[in-house]
């Protein structure tokens, strides 16, 4: 599967793929024991370092700010946490490792999972409103007699499949081969529109 052509990809990083099925496998019987303790562990672990750079501070006027004044050009105007740190784009990891305020950690292994989860929080939780709302509308019904060509923003690609398929509800629409999220958001605009839903 290519990441970069689905709609969540931000789901779908390559580094996070046992976080997404660890859980799902060893429900099914596919994932072992001594597996599932593994991932287990991993998740304490990646949760512990999040706390750990949540919690530690770069206090102003001290040399870890004067480092990343000088490497990144940022003069912070108060105390900021290592993990609010890693949400600017071109701070890293390892960059944070240089700072004198780091201190140690056995975690540093898996530190690009911590800063990827960090970095990305925002957008993932805006991410899965929209998965849990997309989820919610997929009984929602499409009239038969419905004119695909009249809704504005569908490609002629997607007029021609959705006629072809003529889905009965939202749900099966989203199930069509090239129909994305934003294409149906637009069927579920122009049916609230015309008052069917």
């Amino acid at each position: 599967m290519f990441t970069s052509r689905a709609e969540y990809r931000l789901r779908l990083r390559d580094d996070n793929a046992d976080t997404r099925l660890t859980e799902q496998g060893y429900s099914i019987g596919v994932v072992s024991d001594s597996r599932y303790h593994l991932y287990c562990k991993k998740m304490q672990r990646i949760a512990s370092e999040k706390e750990r750079l949540e919690s530690i501070k770069v206090q102003l006027e001290t040399d870890s700010h004067k480092l990343l004044e000088q490497n990144f050009n940022l003069t912070l105007k108060e105390n900021k946490s290592l993990a609010s740190l890693l949400k600017i784009s071109n701070i890293t990891y390892p960059d944070l490792m240089r700072l004198p305020t780091f201190g140690v950690t056995a975690n540093s292994d898996i530190g690009h999972l911590v800063a990827s989860d960090i970095r990305y929080e925002g957008y993932l939780a805006r991410q899965d409103k929209e998965i849990e709302s997309l989820i919610a509308s997929y009984k929602t019904v499409i009239p038969k007699n419905i004119n695909y060509q009249t809704i504005k923003g569908l490609s002629n690609e997607a007029i021609e499949r959705l006629e072809i398929a003529r889905p009965e509800n939202i749900g099966q629409a989203a199930n069509i081969p090239g129909i994305t999220s934003t294409m149906v958001t637009l069927i579920k605009i122009y049916l609230k529109k015309n008052k069917y839903i």
